[in-house]
């Protein structure tokens, strides 16, 4: 997880304007009806691209995460080290998410979508 300065902004995707409501879709769906939602979608397309960093603003502040795993966890963590009210929220995403996959490995989660496209 790198802040703000060592973002390399061509290798990054952005995920600021869809991860939130991604996180809240996890919360209160399924796992057949998260995987229909748009933000689901623009996730798995952005995983396309192995090389790919994803990037999420809080407040002022840009974190960019290797992977769909950091992304996830890293997230988790940064909320909770500056105190940011998406918490409680994130963690219970994350809970179900590990059901869903019943592992710690985020990325299976959508790239198996990847290979029913």
């Amino acid at each position: 997880m790198d802040i703000d300065e060592d973002i390399d902004y061509v290798n990054t995707v952005d995920v600021t304007p869809f991860f939130w409501e991604l996180i809240q879709n996890i919360v209160v769906m399924d796992y057949e009806t998260v995987k229909k939602t748009s933000s689901f979608k623009r996730l798995v397309d952005c995983m396309i691209d192995d090389d790919l960093r994803y990037s999420l603003t809080f407040s002022e502040r840009t974190v960019s995460f290797d992977n769909v795993n950091e992304l996830f966890y890293g997230t988790l963590r940064h909320c909770k080290k500056y105190e940011i009210s998406n918490v409680s929220l994130l963690e219970k995403a994350i809970k179900k998410m590990e059901l869903f996959v019943e592992t710690d490995d985020m990325a299976s989660l959508f790239t198996t979508s990847l290979h029913f496209k």
